[in-house]
């Protein structure tokens, strides 16, 4: 200890004492996500999730072939296949979703039979509200279109019209309600089953998360996926538009190429603050715009000026992927150069993905192209309803 200027100035050699700096954090890291992290591994998700799915929407092409409208068994095998390739990201986000929850609970290994009971039951829970979206949508479908043929039936025949069509249309909803609750019972039973019996064969031992050391996109990966996602929505009503007007096909391809740009951009240089942004911009709000205007007062440069087009499902999924794509693009280059919120864990970030990937089968569903409808709005005795 030494005095400078009637200043006591301490001097020491202990290296235990001596301070180091402070190291600065990876700015992509900041940026995009944590560089380590806990995960619910992929084999864990995965392989429960394409079991339940092949079985559940199996019990949803016997409802529909039992109590559907007449025409609507046909084909029940492509219809399976067409069903469980299309559901199975729908059962991926359910079963991630339910063990990331488990995980969260119970830790990477839970421990005991309660919890093992627990993380199966949850796990046979969110599988089971999975399986029994496609079949809720076929009863609705399924009952508006053998009621719409009772009322033409009636109407043409006068046989049942009044109370007495009243009462027919009543006991088809009732029956294809009956049909929906029965089949969503075996369902669960049957994924009880399944579950049960894999976390048999792994020997009572869960692993519901792993260390993720690979640093991930964070917001940058949702915002890519969710211009994708959009992009691939506006390719697929392409052919569509081409048969109505060639100039409006052109424009939806040209967003198609502009919207893929803006996702590989996002990916490949996620803190541009120049470039990046205003094209995210561009293909998000200038589609958004002509969309409402489209919709509300018409287009006074399409063929038919002035008129307000419909409303379909494509349009309104791609119009909810852009604006979700323009908020992600906002909490991204808004935080730039700053630490990633801590929401945006890569658990998360997958849940995310996976919700863009089924809003985009949804999207799909609603594009004109039977290979990618798996309820069949586009093709048979279906696409009669609401026409």
């Amino acid at each position: 200890m030494t005095t400078t200027a009637g200043r006591v100035v301490r001097v020491t050699t202990d290296p235990v004492a001596t301070t180091t700096p402070t190291p600065t954090p990876n700015p992509t890291t900041r940026a995009t996500g944590s560089a380590s992290a806990k995960v619910v591994p992929w084999r864990t998700v995965l392989i429960p999730a394409a079991v339940l799915c092949a079985v559940d929407t199996f019990w949803a092409v016997v409802l529909r072939g039992a109590v559907g409208a007449v025409g609507r068994g046909q084909e029940p095998y492509l219809a399976w296949a067409r069903g469980s390739l299309l559901l199975l990201p729908l059962f991926t986000l359910a079963v991630l979703a339910a063990l990331g929850i488990c995980a969260r609970r119970f830790g990477a290994r839970p421990r005991g039979a309660l919890r093992l009971w627990a993380t199966t039951g949850l796990t046979v829970v969110a599988a089971t509200l999975a399986g029994s979206v496609l079949p809720a949508v076929d009863t609705v479908y399924d009952a508006l279109l053998e009621n719409d043929q009772a009322a033409m039936m009636g109407s043409m025949a006068k046989l049942c019209t009044g109370s007495c069509l009243a009462h027919e249309q009543a006991s088809t909803w009732s029956l294809q309600l009956r049909g929906l609750g029965l089949c969503a019972l075996l369902m669960l039973v049957t994924n009880v089953v399944l579950v049960a019996w894999m976390l048999a064969l792994a020997g009572g031992r869960a692993l519901l998360a792993t260390t993720h050391r690979r640093p991930g996109r964070g917001l940058a990966g949702v915002l890519a996926s969710l211009l994708l996602a959009s992009a691939v929505v506006h390719a697929a009503v392409v052919p569509e538009h081409l048969a109505e007007w060639w100039l409006a096909a052109a424009f939806f391809v040209a967003l198609t190429v502009a919207q893929v740009g803006a996702a590989v951009s996002v990916w490949l240089h996620p803190l541009s603050k120049r470039v990046v942004p205003v094209l995210v911009v561009l293909v998000t709000v200038g589609p958004l715009i002509l969309w409402v205007w489209s919709r509300t007062v018409g287009l006074p440069f399409d063929p038919d000026p002035g008129a307000a087009e419909a409303i379909g499902l494509p349009d309104v999924v791609s119009g909810i992927l852009e604006l979700d794509a323009l908020a992600a693009g906002v909490a991204l280059f808004g935080r730039w150069g700053r630490p990633a919120p801590t929401w945006a864990s890569p658990h998360l970030v997958r849940v995310l993905v996976l919700g863009v990937v089924v809003a985009t089968v949804v999207g799909l569903a609603g594009a004109g192209i039977p290979s990618l409808d798996p309820v069949g709005f586009v093709s048979g005795p279906m696409s009669s309803v609401g026409g």
